[in-house]
């Protein structure tokens, strides 16, 4: 072999006469050629390597640099065939190998010692681009590709210490488990483990050590506690009583971990850290479609080292269809794409399930032989897999050959051969689905004559249809929303290319709704003959469009409940599914808050899409933000960094970009900030507000954004793919909402005045209003008859004592309820549900008042939902007054939908203060944190809350410090 690149503990390069020196080994060169290594044979695309290391370039000097760079390595080291393909660039093996390609095939022939021996130190450790070369893109690749390395060789490790104390080879086990605490000297369960191991050889006073020195490191650095586990063992040494032999920690998954390697420890947290928003399908601040969430059983800070574990027994009904070998570069979309369709169409024949394409096509390595097969069937817990190989026939011909192999036996059970015209290959996957049918049937039954398809009998839709779901997984979604349409326009009835549209529009088009809907809806039409995973897939994103609508019918309710009842299946029969996760993610990032769900479930549902399928792009979009508000701006970056790693294709990318340097900022309107914001366009201001965590930063970055959206550089002949930026009304709201959130209630009154009511009512309750401005405006309201405007006046009138008004609204809203259609019942008699609430409240009866609340008719009608934040704060104000604070926490663990607002703030205090009478530290200290956050520039009339929030985070910093 001429050359030899070496990536673990450094960065070199080899030859056979040794180090390579000259201009081939300046870091960049060195640096392309590392980013390949990891790319094997699939390879990297120049766009990719454009993103990386030239992001800065415009698109016509960075293609030019790249391939000067390509040229000079080929003649600095000598040979012409240094790279391979085109458009998709690989090392040629033949001439250049290096140690972490090694290590992925060592992994992938569970070749463990192997792997492990290669590994010398972490990928590109102390690599860094000189300063004039220097890419950020770059930086946040190798700290993502780093902890997936890490994260393998962390899974290698265990499986062999696990391995080696179950065969009592504990001398090796203490080997195995002593180099794995080096890799994680925080986990419990690896300390416990190397514990066990010591005990087993005698040694109980190394366990001890071991125990003494992961105590110190806990308290030390992390201000945490050793788990009761580790404490256990402890005592049990103590007492003359080992552990059971069979105690030792074996691997598992854990549902809460992504890919991302941090620093901070994984502490389980009880309850939600304060408030949420947030709006569409791609989310915007100012439209009314609710985000629900709050963190439970969420690492602090974010993700750990992502671990996947080899399975107990391989499932005899799972089957893992592996990329075709394709030689024809013509034909190289259906190396992956025939894992798509193979896959959909054989999953829910009988009682066969398959294994996620974006898993198989993650895990698999190798070629298609029996060897590789069988390795990833039993990566995956498939007992079955299928493989195969893809070659031309003629000018227009293919012949397709499919082998079925048992993975437990490592035995070929039988192979498939079809020869079709390339343009047919609907006609050559069904033949291949029904032989490897065949073949099954004849060793057992498992499907008599029906199996599912993917829904096309065009070859043309659907390979528009694969080229549409490559540009989705990069969130492409100009590219995949062109495809998409083409496949429809060649098949019309093609249910899965028109659900991918529904969802790719609403983010693509975030103000076009009703397209969305429509696809959604067809899409639901021709929802038949699909495979099971498809079909509740296509139901539940039908479901997420008409619960879009937020109409005022009761029927909502229960269209939500069979929304999360549909995931719920979906995730419960295909556990091993990244998108299925991810759309279990997006639907409690929406509308969790309905049904009680938390922003912490929802990050878990979108780390654990991450955690399957961490090239998945669309599953880091909304945890960039939900991450940034619980655990603060530090760790949104890390998501940031881990998701511009993926070099995405669209411009969310360019927004999200600029949060993260807004994020970085360290102090109010900073001189740098100008040039940061004034050259990005009004697309890219608004995906970066859109990225931009709700009050997790004291510096404002938000409001800066904002101005500029609103700003007067913006006029109707400016482009954009979101038209409401020009619309005056929205503007006005979005400034004044953005003032207010922060606390600026004056400058927000003085924008909106009384035009917007939900507004209206919360600078009244900031003081912003003067009293006989808020008694007026609440007396035209009534006097005009406009109940829902008029609703805002509940808190204020009962804080005033003010019974005659609030009489006045509920007969107000009596009389509009005999007179008004089915749907006005029903909100107008809810409205008066809440007003004898509040009356009981303006009378001091707060017994009588929280009974009221509790008994309200919260699903009388869709519209009712939004009362909640108020009626909640409200109730659960009175709870902890009543000393039912651990009730009231539970009440507001879901935080406040929609965009960022005063009622956030009002609920985390109100969480703050009820977390304190629980004594519940962690939420008290975060609950505090966010308002002083929030509010550290506020009106003079908000002080004394930012005193209290200030002196309660001095008071338990010091007692409970973090």
């Amino acid at each position: 072999m001429p050359f030899r690149l070496r990536t673990f503990g450094g960065l070199s390069l080899t030859g056979e006469s040794g180090p390579v020196t000259g201009a081939a080994t300046q870091r960049r060169k060195l640096a392309l050629l590392a980013v390949l290594a990891t790319g094997g044979e699939r390879g990297v695309s120049r766009d990719r390597l454009l993103a990386l290391f030239w992001s800065e370039s415009d698109a016509e000097h960075a293609r030019h640099a790249l391939t000067q760079s390509l040229s000079a390595l080929r003649r600095e080291l000598g040979s012409d065939d240094l790279f391979l393909g085109s458009a998709d660039l690989s090392l040629n093996p033949a001439l250049i190998d290096s140690d972490v390609a090694d290590l992925e095939t060592a992994l992938a022939r569970t070749e463990l010692e192997r792997a492990i021996a290669l590994y010398v130190g972490p990928f590109l450790d102390g690599v860094h681009l000189d300063h004039a070369h220097g890419s950020p893109e770059f930086e946040h690749w190798v700290d993502a590709e780093r902890a997936r390395l890490a994260g393998l060789i962390a899974d290698a490790l265990e499986r062999l210490a696990v391995g080696a104390t179950e065969r009592r080879e504990h001398r090796r086990a203490v080997e195995w488990w002593r180099r794995l605490a080096a890799l994680d000297p925080y986990s419990s369960q690896i300390v416990s483990g190397l514990m066990r191991a010591l005990i087993a050889v005698g040694d109980s006073a190394g366990a001890l050590r071991q125990a003494e020195i992961h105590a110190t490191l806990l308290r030390e650095e992390l201000h945490m506690e050793p788990d009761e586990t580790v404490l256990a063992i402890v005592r049990q040494i103590h007492i003359g009583s080992p552990p059971p032999r069979d105690a030792a920690p074996r691997p598992q998954a854990d549902l809460t971990r992504g890919p991302i390697a941090f620093a901070e420890a994984v502490v389980p947290l009880a309850r939600p850290p304060g408030p949420r928003h947030r709006a569409a399908r791609k989310g915007r601040w100012v439209l009314a479609v609710g985000s629900g969430l709050a963190a439970a059983a969420a690492a602090l800070g974010a993700l750990s080292i992502s671990r996947s574990h080899a399975r107990a027994a391989l499932d005899p009904n799972l089957i893992a269809v592996a990329p075709f070998d394709v030689f024809d570069p013509k034909l190289q979309l259906w190396r992956e794409g025939l894992v798509d369709v193979l896959s959909r169409d054989l999953d829910g024949a009988g009682p066969l399930r398959t294994v996620s394409p974006t898993v198989v096509i993650r895990r698999w390595r190798g070629r298609g032989d029996p060897e590789a097969a069988a390795t990833l069937g039993r990566a995956t817990g498939a007992r079955l897999a299928v493989f195969g190989t893809v070659l031309t026939a003629g000018q227009d011909s293919i012949r397709l050959t499919a082998t079925l192999l048992d993975v437990a036996g490592n035995e070929v059970l039988g192979e498939v051969q079809v020869k079709a015209s390339v343009d047919r290959m609907d006609l050559v996957t069904d033949s291949i689905t029904r032989g490897v049918l065949d073949e099954l049937n004849r060793r057992r039954p498992i499907a008599a004559n029906s199996y599912a398809s993917v829904g096309s009998k065009s070859g043309p839709a659907l390979k528009a249809f694969l080229r549409g779901e490559q540009f989705y997984r990069r969130t492409a979604w100009d590219s995949a929303v062109a495809y998409y349409r083409r496949a429809i326009a060649i098949d019309s009835t093609f249910a899965l290319a028109l659900s991918h549209l529904s969802q790719v529009d609403a983010w693509a088009e975030p103000t076009s709704e009703h397209p969305a809907q429509a696809y959604a809806f067809r899409s639901a039409a021709f929802n038949k003959g699909l495979a099971p995973r498809d079909s509740l897939l296509i139901v539940a994103d039908s479901l997420f469009e008409a619960l879009r609508s937020f109409t005022d019918d009761a029927a909502w309710w229960a269209q939500s409940h069979r929304l999360f009842a549909t995931l719920a299946t979906a995730a419960e029969r295909y556990p091993d599914d990244p998108e299925v996760w991810f759309q279990l993610g997006d639907a409690r990032t929406h509308f969790g808050y309905w049904e009680g769900i938390t922003r912490g479930e929802a990050l878990a549902a979108f780390d654990h899409a991450i955690a399957l399928d961490s090239g998945f792009a669309p599953a880091y979009l909304h945890p960039i933000r939900i991450v940034g508000e619980l655990y603060g701006p530090a760790a949104s970056r890390r998501y940031v960094a881990a998701y511009l790693a993926l070099s995405p294709g669209d411009i969310d990318a360019e927004g999200i970009r600029l949060a993260s340097r807004l994020m970085a900022l360290t102090s109010t309107r900073p001189p740098a900030l100008g040039s940061l914001l004034n050259s990005a366009s009004s697309d890219v201001l608004m995906s970066a507000l859109d990225a931009l965590p709700e009050g997790a930063d004291s510096t404002e970055p938000e409001l800066e954004v904002v101005r500029l959206i609103v700003s007067d550089r913006l006029t109707t002949n400016t482009r954009t793919r979101d038209p409401t930026v020009l619309d005056p009304v929205f503007r006005r709201s979005l400034m004044s909402n953005a003032q207010a959130f922060r606390g600026h209630g004056a400058a927000a009154y003085q924008i909106a005045g009384n035009r917007f009511p939900d507004l209206f009512g919360e600078l009244v309750a900031l003081g912003a209003v003067p009293d006989d401005s808020a008694r007026a405006q609440f007396e035209r309201w009534l006097a005009h008859r406009v109940a829902p405007a008029a609703a805002v006046g509940l808190p204020w009138w009962a804080a005033k004592g003010d019974t005659a008004s609030i009489r006045r609204f509920v007969a107000l809203s009596d009389s509009l309820a005999e007179a008004g259609s089915a749907q006005e019942r029903r909100l107008r008699l809810y409205d008066a549900a809440r007003g004898g609430a509040y009356l009981a409240l303006a009378q001091r009866d707060t017994g009588a008042a929280l009974r009221s609340f509790e008994t309200l008719p919260d699903s009388l009608c869709g519209g009712c939902r939004e009362a909640f934040p108020w009626t909640h704060l409200t109730r659960a104000e009175l709870l902890t007054a009543g000393g039912r604070a651990e009730e009231a926490l539970q009440l507001l663990a879901p935080g406040v939908p929609w965009w960022p607002r005063p009622l956030s703030v009002l609920t985390a205090l109100a969480q703050a203060r009820a977390a304190d009478r629980v004594g519940d530290r962690d939420e008290e200290i975060r609950d505090y944190r966010f308002v002083a956050s929030a509010w550290a520039h506020a009106d003079v009339e908000l002080k004394p809350v930012v005193a209290e929030a200030n002196a309660a985070v001095v008071r338990l910093a010091g007692q409970h410090p973090r």
